[in-house]
């Protein structure tokens, strides 16, 4: 009966109580109003029964119902205390995961290549995001000859931005525009010429394909990024996903670990983000990536053909072998001479030993094929095996917040030129994707999603550059002419009446229709059109600066030659070439 009193005291006065019942609010108040009853009813129970054991334990039950409701009462408030920290620290966790200007995506791309470069000044304009380049060189000195841009590249870079894209019209020059093809090497004449670069680049109303010096396009890109966006001598060598939508842990080859919530590879044909997303080795037989079965030699120099306005380029075809020029600006011609050679055969290594090969390899072709080696230096002549892989249909290129871009995921031969423009497709690719996402818990479907929509167009251009590298080695021959009836004015084996020979002959009235069809698929991706009249105001300006230019790069040369300072004048030009620095950053 003492307890039961003291409880009543307790639960109804002003004392230790009373803070936690009044912070419940209303229903503490109830509660309190029912104890005070039970403490009533208590009190009347032992008033009734002065010296009973049975009122006494009348007494007892109800002050023990009364204690227990009060211990429910205080079990319920810690309950709800438990759920509000909790639904606290579910608000604070959506908090962190939000991506806004005040906490932007940490994104890392690992690779400053063109791929990545682009990719970087893609998200440079979002606000939502911050971008940080580990690029393992450690310099970006000015090197490689030039590198073709296709249409649908150029659109995608007119759409990332306006100011990047005029700055590189201001160093390009357009060669789909003119005559392109394929030209017999022993008669010196057109075998199949095509002009399907230019119709399907009308049918969507592009600029034409062109070229630019790589070291051009690489300082537009660099300036184009915001200052300290590049980090030089950070080679990537792994990742770790962390839980919980914590990012990335990314791992360097030098031992430092570096954070974010995104990590893009954009590391090359030999990347270390494919080998361990994919679980292959990064280099070898284990890696997935093969020997093509030739090496491509490249040299150019200052050089006028009677036709120099007039051509894109030309592809002289032979058995096992191919050479191929191009107009590349400022009154130069590079060239690129493919020879079918066995894996670990052998080829020489000094500079002027190189070119006799490849003159020894071209022997009995074109006069301009012979004339354009003998003007090239021989020390700017290099040469790169070519490697592979098939496409990667049934394997993603995204793990979590990671993904991979470029040659990382679809190396493809040069035959299309495509190899930087797909890596500028997936740069913008990516970037549409990120920039939907509201939070991070949203960046993994967002990164499957970037590879869905890429995969399939990726992979047919990397098979098709496959095909034509492939038929090009393997199908093509000289071409048997009619005219010339059963006999071999260029000795046998070259150019006669044979089976390969004739069938060669007669494919050249397939491959137009082949090409139109090619072309239109490759420039079908355009995210940014102009009209008709804006591309040929364009093309206007870019190939009157590019008339001007060559006119005086060939004045220079011929001053030199009177002069007789040509090889100072071809020092002073020459550049470390795109060769070189892939061989040095395997």
């Amino acid at each position: 009966m003492a307890g039961a009193a003291m409880l009543a005291v307790y639960s109804t006065s002003g004392g230790a109580g009373a803070p936690a019942f009044a912070v419940a609010g209303g229903r503490a108040a109830t509660a309190a109003t029912r104890h005070a009853v039970a403490s009533r009813v208590t009190a009347r129970a032992s008033a009734k029964s002065s010296s009973g054991e049975k009122s006494s334990s009348v007494a007892a039950l109800v002050a023990g119902a009364a204690a227990s409701g009060a211990f429910a009462l205080s079990g319920n408030r810690r309950g709800k205390v438990s759920r509000t920290f909790r639904s606290s620290r579910v608000k604070l966790q959506a908090a962190n995961l939000e991506i806004s200007e005040e906490n932007p995506l940490r994104v890392i791309i690992a690779g400053g290549g063109v791929g990545g470069l682009m990719l970087a000044k893609a998200l440079s304009k979002e606000p939502t995001m911050r971008c940080t380049i580990l690029e393992q060189t450690n310099q970006f000195a000015r090197f490689g000859g030039p590198i073709q841009i296709a249409s649908n590249a150029l659109s995608v870079i007119r759409d990332i931005d306006e100011t990047l894209f005029n700055n590189l019209m201001d160093k390009f020059t357009f060669t789909g525009c003119r005559q392109n093809g394929l030209v017999d090497p022993l008669r010196n004449e057109w075998y199949c010429p095509f002009d399907a670069m230019k119709t399907s680049a009308d049918h969507f109303e592009l600029p034409y394909t062109g070229v630019v010096d790589r070291p051009d396009l690489q300082e537009i890109l660099l300036n184009a990024i915001p200052e300290g966006m590049l980090q030089n001598s950070q080679k990537v060598s792994g990742y770790e996903v962390l839980p919980d939508y914590a990012g990335v842990k990314v791992q360097t080859k030098g031992g430092e670990d570096v954070e974010c919530d995104v990590l893009i590879g954009n590391d090359g044909i030999w990347s270390a983000i494919r080998a361990q997303m994919w679980d292959e080795d990064q280099k070898g037989p284990g890696s997935g990536c093969t020997y093509s079965g030739y090496i491509v030699f490249a040299g150019e120099t200052i050089y006028k053909p009677d036709d120099y306005f007039d051509v894109g380029y030309k592809v002289y075809m032979g058995p096992k072998r191919y050479f191929v020029t191009s107009d590349v600006g400022r009154g130069r011609i590079q060239w690129y001479a493919f020879v079918a050679v066995g894996e670990g055969e052998q080829v020489p290594r000094g500079p002027r030993e190189k070119k006799d090969y490849v003159k020894a390899a071209f022997q009995g072709w074109s006069q301009q094929v012979q004339d354009l080696l003998e003007a090239t230096p021989s020390d700017t002549v290099e040469d790169r095996s070519l490697y592979d892989r098939p496409p990667s249909v049934g394997r993603s290129w995204a793990d979590g917040p990671v993904a991979l871009a470029g040659d990382a995921c679809h190396p493809m031969m040069p035959n299309l030129g495509q190899g930087g423009c797909q890596a500028m497709e997936d740069a913008y690719m990516i970037v549409q994707k990120l920039k939907g996402c509201k939070s991070r818990s949203e960046v993994p479907d967002a990164l499957q999603d970037y590879y869905r929509s890429r995969v399939f167009r990726a992979s047919a251009i990397q098979g098709l550059s496959r095909i034509a590298s492939d038929l090009l080695l393997s199908t093509f021959t000289f071409p048997w002419k009619p005219s010339e009836g059963l006999s071999s004015p260029h000795g046998k084996g070259r150019g006669d009446f044979n089976y390969n020979a004739v069938a060669v002959s007669y494919l050249k009235y397939l491959l137009p229709s082949i090409f139109n069809i090619q072309f239109s698929f490759l420039y079908s991706y355009h995210p940014f059109k102009w009209t008709a009249a804006e591309v040929q105001s364009l093309v206007k300006k870019t190939m009157d600066r590019h008339r001007k230019d060559s006119e005086a790069a060939w004045a220079q040369r011929e001053e030199a030659v009177r002069d007789g300072t040509v090889g100072a004048l071809e020092e002073e030009q020459k550049k470390p070439s795109f060769f070189t620095l892939a061989a040095q950053t395997k």
